[in-house]
């Protein structure tokens, strides 16, 4: 709650300029929980398989945004010319840190613990994103 009551403090004294900015960073942190929920759903599904690793990714605000293309290489005159492929801001990493006899390192506890937190920050940002569309509006019919 504490979170909330900062950010609205923060975004009344911004303006409208910042005000965009809060609701493209609010949703690229949405879609980083969904990208990794996914990444943690697999690692669950695959607890059994061997030889594989558990995976998660970690989000670095310092890379490219993820609108940059990166240019595609045509080796071909006859191939179609593409804008190029989005980069994304997330690095994936492996844990390699406890691996079982079978070489498997997905531990479920810690699987299903990492889904709390990512369900927790969801709700978190939907929240946010929801009273910040709603100060929005406010301001939009005051004026």
């Amino acid at each position: 709650m504490k979170k909330f009551l900062f950010l609205a403090v923060l975004v009344s004294i911004s303006g409208m300029a910042n005000a965009q900015s809060l609701s493209a960073s609010l949703s690229n942190k949405m879609d980083y929980l969904i990208a990794r929920q996914n990444i943690v759903s697999a690692n669950i599904a695959n607890a059994s398989t061997p030889d594989y690793l558990a995976n998660d990714i970690k989000y670095s605000a310092s890379s490219k945004p993820m609108g940059v293309m990166m240019p595609i290489r045509a080796t071909n005159s006859k191939h179609l010319r593409s804008a190029g492929i989005a980069k994304s801001k997330f690095r994936r990493t492996q844990d390699k840190t406890f691996i079982r006899n079978d070489g498997n390192s997905v531990r479920i506890d810690e699987q299903m613990l990492k889904m709390a937190e990512i369900q927790q920050e969801y709700t978190m940002a939907t929240r946010l994103f929801a009273k910040h569309m709603a100060m929005q509006k406010m301001a939009v019919q005051a004026k």
